[in-house]
Protein backbone atom coordinates (compact mmCIF):
# COMPACT_ATOMS: atom_id res chain seq x y z
CA UNK A 1 0.00 0.00 0.00
CA UNK A 2 2.61 2.48 0.82
CA UNK A 3 5.54 0.86 -1.04
CA UNK A 4 7.55 -0.50 1.86
CA UNK A 5 9.35 -3.70 1.27
CA UNK A 6 11.60 -5.58 3.52
CA UNK A 7 14.62 -7.89 2.24
CA UNK A 8 14.45 -10.59 4.99
CA UNK A 9 18.21 -11.31 4.95
CA UNK A 10 19.22 -7.45 6.08
CA UNK A 11 17.05 -8.25 9.18
CA UNK A 12 17.40 -9.14 12.41
CA UNK A 13 15.22 -11.17 14.06
CA UNK A 14 15.19 -12.50 18.22
CA UNK A 15 18.46 -10.53 19.03
CA UNK A 16 19.76 -8.80 22.39
CA UNK A 17 21.71 -5.96 20.19
CA UNK A 18 21.95 -4.78 16.66
CA UNK A 19 24.48 -2.13 14.85
CA UNK A 20 22.80 0.44 13.37
CA UNK A 21 24.39 3.78 12.05
CA UNK A 22 27.46 3.26 13.72
CA UNK A 23 25.87 2.49 17.27
CA UNK A 24 25.33 -0.63 18.88
CA UNK A 25 21.76 -0.28 20.48
CA UNK A 26 20.75 -3.16 23.07
CA UNK A 27 17.72 -2.85 25.33
CA UNK A 28 17.60 0.70 27.08
CA UNK A 29 21.25 2.03 26.45
CA UNK A 30 23.37 2.68 23.12
CA UNK A 31 27.25 2.56 22.75
CA UNK A 32 29.33 3.09 20.12
CA UNK A 33 29.60 0.21 16.98
CA UNK A 34 33.14 -1.97 18.57
CA UNK A 35 33.74 -1.56 14.55
CA UNK A 36 34.13 2.07 15.02
CA UNK A 37 35.99 2.18 18.36
CA UNK A 38 38.74 0.03 16.14
CA UNK A 39 38.68 3.12 13.46
CA UNK A 40 39.61 5.83 16.27
CA UNK A 41 42.42 3.40 17.64
CA UNK A 42 43.57 2.91 13.44
CA UNK A 43 43.44 6.51 13.40
CA UNK A 44 46.90 7.36 12.22
CA UNK A 45 48.16 11.03 13.20
CA UNK A 46 46.72 13.60 11.06
CA UNK A 47 49.49 15.45 8.94
CA UNK A 48 47.12 18.13 7.41
CA UNK A 49 44.73 20.28 7.83
CA UNK A 50 42.11 18.29 6.05
CA UNK A 51 42.76 14.76 7.46
CA UNK A 52 42.47 16.80 10.71
CA UNK A 53 39.12 18.00 9.53
CA UNK A 54 38.25 14.43 8.56
CA UNK A 55 39.14 13.32 12.19
CA UNK A 56 37.59 15.75 13.87
CA UNK A 57 34.24 15.38 11.66
CA UNK A 58 33.98 11.32 12.74
CA UNK A 59 34.56 12.17 16.29
CA UNK A 60 32.34 14.92 16.43
CA UNK A 61 29.18 12.47 15.63
CA UNK A 62 30.46 10.30 18.68
CA UNK A 63 30.84 13.77 21.35
CA UNK A 64 27.98 12.67 23.20
CA UNK A 65 30.26 9.81 24.72
CA UNK A 66 33.04 11.91 25.39
CA UNK A 67 32.64 13.84 28.65
CA UNK A 68 33.82 17.13 27.74
CA UNK A 69 34.58 16.78 24.42
CA UNK A 70 35.50 20.17 23.75
CA UNK A 71 37.60 20.56 26.20
CA UNK A 72 40.02 17.83 25.10
CA UNK A 73 39.39 18.84 21.20
CA UNK A 74 39.92 22.15 21.75
CA UNK A 75 44.08 21.80 20.71
CA UNK A 76 42.66 20.00 17.78
CA UNK A 77 39.90 22.80 16.01
CA UNK A 78 42.35 25.40 17.05
CA UNK A 79 44.82 23.92 14.03
CA UNK A 80 42.05 23.77 11.82
CA UNK A 81 41.85 27.09 10.39
CA UNK A 82 43.66 28.40 7.74
CA UNK A 83 45.03 31.51 8.66
CA UNK A 84 48.57 29.69 9.48
CA UNK A 85 50.06 26.83 7.99
CA UNK A 86 49.54 23.33 9.38
CA UNK A 87 52.11 22.25 12.47
CA UNK A 88 51.40 19.74 14.91
CA UNK A 89 52.64 20.80 18.65
CA UNK A 90 52.61 18.99 20.92
CA UNK A 91 49.57 19.74 22.64
CA UNK A 92 47.67 18.65 19.44
CA UNK A 93 49.44 15.20 19.90
CA UNK A 94 48.57 15.06 23.46
CA UNK A 95 44.71 16.51 22.47
CA UNK A 96 45.02 13.53 19.85
CA UNK A 97 46.01 10.78 22.11
CA UNK A 98 43.61 11.31 24.71
CA UNK A 99 40.58 11.58 22.74
CA UNK A 100 41.87 7.99 21.30
CA UNK A 101 41.98 6.97 24.84
CA UNK A 102 38.52 8.52 26.06
CA UNK A 103 36.87 6.94 22.60
CA UNK A 104 38.45 3.29 23.94
CA UNK A 105 36.45 3.60 27.09
CA UNK A 106 33.65 5.45 25.78
CA UNK A 107 30.49 4.79 27.90
CA UNK A 108 27.33 3.08 27.64
CA UNK A 109 24.61 5.24 27.43
CA UNK A 110 21.30 4.19 28.84
CA UNK A 111 17.75 6.03 28.94
CA UNK A 112 16.85 8.10 32.10
CA UNK A 113 14.60 6.53 34.74
CA UNK A 114 11.89 9.42 35.56
CA UNK A 115 11.91 8.20 38.96
CA UNK A 116 15.39 9.06 39.87
CA UNK A 117 16.52 12.87 40.26
CA UNK A 118 17.69 13.99 36.79
CA UNK A 119 20.92 16.40 36.60
CA UNK A 120 21.25 18.16 33.76
CA UNK A 121 24.96 19.39 32.55
CA UNK A 122 25.31 21.77 29.63
CA UNK A 123 28.49 22.38 27.07
CA UNK A 124 27.95 25.63 25.96
CA UNK A 125 31.20 25.35 23.68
Amino acid sequence: QNGLYVKTEKCEFHVSSTSFLGFTLAAGSISMDPARIRAVKEWLTPSSRKKLQRFLGFSNFFRRFIRGYSSVAAPLHQLTSSHWSFLWPPEAERAFIRLEDLFTFAPVLVFPDPSRQFIVEVDAS
